[in-house]
């Protein structure tokens, strides 16, 4: 095969991922901005995404089963419990309640929640494991009694079909100045696998890293790993 022609396939397709992805990462810092939660969901690998959710969250873990049972307080209907717990009874409240927490966090609608208010994670997290596992965000939401504006709050009466978004409606510059915000909270970015895209960022004094898989002709999030870490009070 003639090298150039070589050359000028590769070039050709690293071109044309490259400018998927860019409008791909534009749509979804769009909706991210407008919190269409609707509209994201076509860019959101949501059964992929609670796996890898999982996953990252099951090494985490089970990689520091010690410190973690420093941390774990049982309170359920006025009942505190505290103190020594076997291995096998903290590996099974974490696994259980990162199950759960790990399928929430895929759902567009959550996921915008606490893009929103990422310093409620640690609290979300800890209303799991106080109640083993057995929990929701509905009830995280119930509980709080949080009076937000946003839509994405009052997620069981989806009042945000009454007043839908409309991107078409925005204007120009307030769609580059979202998209510079975004790129300024970017700490690196990078190609991981010629259909893998790697994006760290910092908001809201959270570290988090997205994963982008190329799918059909888009860009859509596949992974996000989180700083368990910090979210749990490790450091």
């Amino acid at each position: 095969m003639n090298i150039k022609f070589l050359i000028f396939i590769i070039l050709f397709i690293f071109l044309y991922l490259f400018t998927t992805f860019i409008f791909s990462f534009v749509k979804i810092s769009n909706y991210v901005g407008g919190k269409n939660y609707e509209s994201l969901s076509s860019f959101v690998l949501d059964s992929e995404l609670s796996n890898n959710l999982y996953i990252n969250s099951k090494k985490f873990i089970e990689s520091n089963l010690t410190n973690l049972s420093k941390i774990l307080i049982i309170k359920n209907n006025n009942t505190d419990l505290s103190g020594e717990f076997s291995e096998e009874f903290i590996l099974k409240t974490f696994l259980n309640s990162s199950k759960s927490i790990s399928r929430e966090l895929s759902d567009p609608k959550i996921m915008l929640y606490f893009y929103d208010n990422s310093k409620e994670l640690p609290i979300y997290f800890q209303k799991y494991l106080m109640n083993i596992g057995y929990y929701s965000f509905n009830e995280y939401i119930s509980e709080s009694n949080i009076n937000k504006e946003s839509d994405i709050v009052n997620n069981t009466n989806d009042n945000s079909q009454n007043t839908p978004f409309d991107e078409n409606k925005e204007s120009l510059k307030i769609k580059i100045n979202r998209l510079i915000n975004k790129l300024n909270a970017t700490q690196y970015f990078f190609f991981i696998t010629p259909i893998h895209f790697k994006l760290s960022v910092y908001h809201q004094d959270i570290p988090f890293t997205v994963i982008f898989k190329f799918n059909g002709f888009k860009w859509k999030i596949s992974n996000i790993i989180l700083d368990y870490s910090g979210i749990l009070k490790l450091t």
